[in-house]
């Protein structure tokens, strides 16, 4: 919803979308880049900002959960991760709903 308000055309929309879902998923990945003490000063910040902007899909994931816990799931983890979700979600539709007040119609 939100790059179909900033951008002009679907298909970039959908590919930043796209791009968004990929990176998501791919964030524990980052962090790591951010650690390794061999990697530059200017892409450290890069990947830092990156991995607190994009969203962590991977916490979604409770299948890897469920494997590792012999199906027992923590009911704190999960009362974070619906509160990761409000959050989030709230903070999108914000910048969605200031996007939208700002365009030309």
């Amino acid at each position: 919803l939100l790059f179909s308000v900033i951008t002009t055309s679907l298909a970039t929309g959908l590919t930043y979308t796209l791009l968004i879902f990929v990176i998501g998923h791919l964030s524990h990945h980052i962090k790591y880049l951010t650690a390794r003490p061999d990697a530059a000063p200017v892409s450290k910040g890069v990947f830092y900002a990156v991995y607190y902007i994009v969203p962590h899909f991977e916490k979604f994931n409770l299948k890897d959960m469920l494997s590792s816990f012999d199906g027992a799931l923590d009911g704190m983890y999960l009362l974070r991760l619906f509160a990761y979700f409000a959050v989030y979600v709230s903070v999108v539709l914000l910048i969605t709903i200031y996007s939208f007040s700002k365009k030309e119609m």
